[in-house]
């Protein structure tokens, strides 16, 4: 289960820790894990959401944030993260749209190459 902000800095409190030798540690940019911690830098992809795990502000099973094909998020390259948070910006019919066209393109593929159409 992932741990609050307050959590982990009780935790680090108590072990003697700091953040800026737990990022030094792991070669982090201790601001950069500040930010993290205090919310300015969303952890929802690549690095940051890395650390988040680290941290344990995120679990790292639950917050893959399942895509509804059930690929994980944290699977995908930055370009495929880009183009799946525009697609979760849509409305429905839109949505149908791209999923109508993203068929198509997989039945064109599976024609092969040099195929007559």
């Amino acid at each position: 289960m992932a741990k609050t902000v307050e959590q982990l800095k009780a935790e680090f409190a108590t072990e003697g820790k700091t953040f800026v030798s737990w990022a030094n540690e792991r070669g982090y940019n201790p601001t950069y894990v500040s930010r993290i911690i205090n919310g300015s830098v969303q952890a929802k992809y690549g690095k940051a959401h890395k650390i988040a795990i680290e941290l344990g502000l995120i679990d790292n099973n639950s917050s893959c944030d399942e895509v509804d094909l059930g690929i994980r998020s944290t699977d995908l390259t930055q370009m495929e993260q880009w183009f799946l948070s525009i697609y979760r910006s849509l409305n429905d019919e839109d949505r149908n749209t791209i999923e109508r066209l993203l068929s198509l393109m997989d039945l064109e593929n599976s024609w092969g190459d040099g195929d007559e159409r």
